[in-house]
């Protein structure tokens, strides 16, 4: 795919160089790397257990906050409330090209917009990284 990458920036004002790739590609880089803790989350994980992943990510990330502040942050950024926020005053974040950032906000959608042909091509050029992420 060539060496295009681009600067991922944070809140800190560290920036990674990412290198665009394939999804796996993609994938294998962040878990891959030495250079800093990359803990895996899964958006099916978040829809199912929405809470507890969420502790689970603040934990992780070194932060101590009481259960009930992890729930109304959990509510303010539920998917409803951000979708209607971009439909009222758009979302800085969306692709210029694309109408929408905030779809419809449910797992494995893809799978009934997709071909046969697309998903066999999918899932065999993804099989690894797939069935370690409980995909395939």
């Amino acid at each position: 795919m060539g060496n295009s990458s681009f600067l991922l920036g944070s809140a800190t004002g560290h920036q990674f160089l990412q290198p665009l790739m394939s999804w796996s590609g993609h994938y294998e880089s962040w878990v891959n790397n030495p250079i800093f803790p990359v803990y895996i989350v899964r958006y099916e994980d978040m829809l199912a257990d929405t809470f507890n992943v969420f502790k689970y990510i603040v934990e992780k990330i070194g932060l101590n906050y009481s259960d009930e502040t992890i729930r109304v942050a959990i509510e303010a950024t539920s998917f409803e409330k951000l979708k209607k926020q971009e439909e009222e005053s758009g979302f800085k974040e969306k692709n210029p090209n694309s109408p929408k950032f905030f779809n419809n906000g449910k797992s494995g959608t893809w799978k009934g917009k997709l071909t046969e042909s697309q998903i066999e091509k999918i899932s065999v050029d993804h099989a690894e990284v797939m069935k370690k992420l409980g995909y395939l």
